[in-house]
């Protein structure tokens, strides 16, 4: 942002990979100015990824050197919204979304290495609140705007994941949106390079089942799922029922074709220049119809590759692995799809039918005007809600016909994986 907090340049979206070059750059110099080979992991508790703040600073830095010397702060988007809605204009952040970023420590607090080596000004860094600090009021002109009362108060609110989890009171978490993301609440980090440090939003810092949230992320789940079918369909040509429909009426395992769902490249396996690699299917004689099918059984699959490193990790802290597993995002909608990923996870999964992130931000608001810690405004607000709400609790049963199968089908998709790694996703038909 400039001084007057208008955008610079156009915003380079979570799922770019443009800054792959400066990730890795970054880490070798932090190695470099610590002589440890993993520094960098160790500071800040995972691997540097192409879609954080700080590296798309550097490739800025690069780049557009116009656009960075005219810099005078980095915001996350709701930061500023928060700022351009209120009357007093404040820069601040808070820890859910900063621990997001690339450049903030396992403890919490800003790592000036990191910070230099991305060459990121500490004065750009805006001031870093508790989530449920109140942060401005709502200005008269956007209150004309949007029918809000003037001095409507503004709280801190949280990053979308860590928002997520507190609106669905969830303790291990499956998001399935336009990316996917597995998550789950501990006391401590899990640090093994690849799974994201985030912080859950508390003024307290004392969630009493954790306030970490190591999360899983895929940058392709059902944008994998509408490249398939646009290939299929045409675009505009299909809806959700309908492949949720065609996908009931394929036999479990697709006729054998398995789709590593990388469209946009990905995190875990780091592979920034993936692509989407199908194997099992004959383009001149194969129904193109089991493609869709095998889309969601791929995504289930990556997903169970992230999960497996949380498990990894909960194992490691010695932490109780829950029977059930809370769903969320529009991915959650589809039947056939979530009990494809029920079945590859050999898992019981619960669907509140809440919209978890606005509903979590919205528990942060209340904690602010309550004094209260979030957690338990939202523990509390989540049971009223469920009490009050029209739609209840839906449960997704795996079916054990099928739980086999999958796990068959799930080593073959790691073969497959290690294959399309190994020829750079060049796909061979």
């Amino acid at each position: 942002m400039d001084k007057d907090n208008q955008p610079l340049y156009e915003a380079i979206l979570w799922c770019c990979q443009r800054s792959a070059q400066e990730c890795k750059d970054i880490e070798e110099s932090v190695a470099k100015e610590t002589a440890i080979t993993d520094a960098y992991v160790e500071e800040i508790g995972m691997h540097a990824m192409p879609g954080f703040q700080g590296p798309k600073v550097l490739w800025i830095y690069r780049h557009l050197p116009q656009v960075y010397k005219r810099t005078e702060q980095l915001l996350f988007p709701k930061d500023w919204l928060k700022t351009e809605i209120s009357q007093e204009k404040r820069w601040a952040t808070e820890l859910s979304d900063l621990s997001g970023s690339g450049y903030l420590k396992l403890d919490g607090t800003l790592s000036e290495l990191v910070m230099k080596v991305m060459k990121l000004n500490s004065r750009w860094v805006p001031e870093i609140l508790p989530s449920t600090s109140q942060v401005g009021t709502v200005s008269e002109g956007i209150a004309k705007k949007t029918g809000l009362d003037v001095d409507t108060r503004i709280f801190g609110g949280g990053g979308d994941n860590p928002c997520s989890m507190l609106g669905n009171n969830a303790y291990l978490l499956e998001s399935v949106g336009t990316s996917g993301t597995f998550s789950v609440r501990v006391k401590q980090p899990i640090v093994d390079g690849t799974l994201h440090p985030f912080i859950l939003p508390d003024d307290r810092f004392n969630h009493p089942r954790g306030p970490r949230q190591p999360l899983h992320c895929i940058i392709d789940a059902a944008s994998a799922i509408d490249y398939i079918a646009e290939k299929v369909y045409g675009k505009g040509r299909f809806t959700y029922e309908m492949l949720n429909r065609v996908a009931r009426n394929t036999p479990a395992g697709s006729n054998g074709k398995i789709i590593i769902p990388f469209i946009h490249g990905q995190r875990v396996p780091y592979a920034p220049q993936g692509k989407l690699y199908i194997k099992g299917y004959d383009p001149t004689k194969d129904k193109r119809e089991d493609l869709i099918r095998a889309v969601m059984e791929g995504v289930a699959y990556a997903m169970k590759y992230g999960f497996e490193l949380l498990q990894r990790g909960m194992q490691k802290q010695k932490i109780a692995e829950p029977k059930r597993i809370t769903i969320t995002g529009g991915g959650s909608k589809g039947e056939e799809a979530s009990q494809i990923r029920s079945d590859v996870y050999g898992k019981e999964l619960i669907n509140p039918h809440t919209e978890g992130a606005a509903v979590g931000a919205a528990y942060i608001a209340a904690a602010g005007v309550l004094d209260e810690p979030v957690e338990e405004v939202s523990a509390r607000s989540f049971e009223r809600g469920i009490q009050l709400s029209l739609q209840k609790p839906t449960f997704v049963i795996p079916r054990d016909e099928n739980i086999r199968l999958y796990e068959e089908g799930y080593q073959r998709y790691l073969e497959i994986l290690e294959e399309a790694i190994e020829n750079n996703f060049e796909q061979k038909w």
